[in-house]
């Protein structure tokens, strides 16, 4: 089914159940639920266990599947609570000052590097959220300028941080085949994350803020190794930001309900060459922390995060989509 077949369809079941449209984020949740190989039928019985149709419904329907929360509530000691409290939802920059410089850092790089119009909006409050937690971390710590940011992967997003961090040198890392970043003046570092040399590999530089989103799913490698590797290029007293999906987010906990493995098998269409673009491993929050402790590093605040979620439905913390790490050797 196409996209708007899939849509077509929800819009439908939403109109059968609840004699209503399905809101944005529904719609796109219910769509993305088939897309990862759930059934018509799969959507069709869990519209009819939800708290909404038991309300309206006129028959007894059988009750919805609850889950245990498999992440309650970490406790990782006051001060990683304060500063976690401190960051949540936290905003520095209004949203209308970051569309104007996400707009001017969108054309500073459409011409090097394709396709970035559509990474910045899917990817637009994600973008948002760390440039803001960004800014409140150099503050707190009272970083003296210019403060060192490193931002693996390059994108429009390395653009966004060095226009709204003037008082900053932010330098990129990514795959050695990337060098899109060079031609705009970014400095930039190459390493292979999955390299067995990895423990040994030295940038050269230090940095009081590394940028580590939405890139440790993609690959295949130990993640004590990257934590190591990352750690031991924090100037004292620097910050790691880490960002990745959560594995318990809402979406997984309906697939799981419905006997299903949330996880997509690799693309028919992929080639080795589209490997980076697959998510090899999602985490759990309590394995993140897990990890960190073995590769040395000390948490200093994780949050569960809404950038992904288009939903107003219901939903406990700990099933929001992603999850955002900050991190201190």
């Amino acid at each position: 089914m196409t996209d708007r077949e899939l849509e077509d369809f929800i819009d439908a079941a939403y109109r059968a159940t609840f004699r209503r449209q399905p809101d944005n984020g529904g719609r796109k949740v219910y769509v993305d639920f088939m897309k990862l190989g759930h059934s018509p039928t799969d959507v069709l019985n869990s519209l009819l266990r939800s708290d909404e149709f038991r309300r309206t419904s006129l028959v007894d329907t059988p009750a919805e599947v609850h889950l245990p929360a498999p992440d309650p509530e970490l406790s990782f000691g006051d001060g990683c609570k304060s500063l976690t409290d401190a960051l949540q939802g936290r905003v520095i920059v209004s949203s209308e000052t970051f569309e104007q410089v996400a707009a001017a850092a969108l054309a500073d790089v459409q011409r090097y590097l394709g396709g970035q119009d559509s990474y910045l909006r899917y990817h637009h409050r994600r973008f948002f959220e760390i440039v803001n937690i960004s800014l409140l971390l150099l503050q707190n710590h009272q970083v003296p300028p210019p403060a060192a940011i490193l931002d693996f992967g390059f994108s429009v997003n390395s653009c966004i941080l060095r226009r709204l961090l003037p008082n900053a040198t932010v330098a990129v890392c990514d795959r050695p085949q990337i060098s899109s970043s060079r031609e705009l003046g970014f400095a930039t570092y190459t390493v292979d994350l999955v390299d067995d040399a990895l423990e040994d590999t030295r940038l050269g530089s230090l940095f009081d803020l590394i940028v580590f989103a939405e890139v440790i799913e993609h690959v295949l490698v130990n993640p004590v190794r990257i934590l190591r590797f990352l750690l031991r290029h924090l100037r004292p007293g620097g910050r790691l930001i880490l960002t990745t999906p959560n594995f318990f987010r809402r979406e997984n906990r309906i697939a799981f309900a419905a006997g299903r493995n949330p996880l997509p098998i690799y693309p028919m269409t992929y080639r080795r060459s589209d490997a980076p673009h697959f998510h090899v491993r999602e985490y759990t929050a309590r394995e993140l922390l897990e990890a960190l402790s073995d590769a040395g590093g000390r948490a200093l605040a994780l949050l569960y995060s809404d950038c992904w979620d288009e939903t107003d439905a219901p939903q406990s913390r700990d099933a929001l989509g992603n999850l955002v790490l900050i991190a201190a050797a």
